[in-house]
């Protein structure tokens, strides 16, 4: 897969706390370089780029269909995206020197699904990866994960998750869905509606920077 690292600019050890970075559709890896950029400076950045290239532009975790009753997800090729990152991650964070011990997990749009997915599998620790904490920006849970989501046990799992609300793309109702189904599932969930449409603005990113603050799996 193809990806862009930015070190940390403070790290405070060999092996370095990493966030994965997921983008949305139409995007590249490069696309939510800004706002990581106001994480905590001993993070390591890795940005993947979505391996479905669009015709227009822009790459894509799985195709959209447009219907009658709107855009519909096409669950096979989501399940590839999928496959594929379970297989390259453990290769990437190594190869970047990564803690696998404190690995963050952020999606934006379809970014955000496909962490969700990934998050339902919970089979990273037979690979020594271990998920400190998720942040779902814009997003929602595929149909498909919802029940093997809420069998999970996520042991207090930090998640974060905005939405906007004037969301034209995503109904903002899909926060309060998995607000609801990661709570069950044993997660710590801060969950934020903000007056903006399908974006990440300023407000999301001072939120963030708050809730980063009260992570202590920093320092592990």
């Amino acid at each position: 897969m193809h990806y862009v690292t930015r070190r940390p600019s403070e790290p405070s050890a060999d092996k370095a706390p990493t966030i994965i970075i997921l983008h949305g559709y139409g995007a590249d890896e490069q696309d939510l370089l800004s706002v990581a950029s106001y994480f905590p400076k001993e993070l390591q950045i890795i940005s993947l780029q979505a391996p479905i290239q669009l015709d227009w532009g822009g790459y894509a975790w799985y195709n959209l269909e447009q219907t009658l009753q709107g855009l519909r997800a096409d669950t096979t090729s989501r399940l590839q995206s999928e496959s594929l990152l379970k297989q390259s991650l453990l290769e990437i964070l190594n190869n970047q020197n990564a803690d696998l011990n404190n690995i963050y997990l952020m999606g934006f749009s379809q970014g955000a699904a496909m962490c969700y997915g990934l998050i339902a599998e919970n089979n990273f620790a037979s690979q020594g990866i271990i998920i400190r904490a998720l942040i779902a920006l814009s997003g929602y849970i595929p149909r498909e994960i919802i029940s093997t989501l809420e069998a999970q046990t996520l042991g207090r799992l930090p998640v974060f998750i905005s939405h906007g609300e004037y969301d034209e793309l995503i109904p903002p109702i899909a926060l309060d869905e998995a607000e609801k189904i990661l709570t069950k599932a044993g997660a710590t969930v801060t969950a934020n509606i903000y007056e903006m449409g399908h974006a990440i603005d300023t407000d999301v990113i001072k939120d963030l920077q708050k809730w980063f603050a009260t992570l202590a799996v920093l320092s592990v």
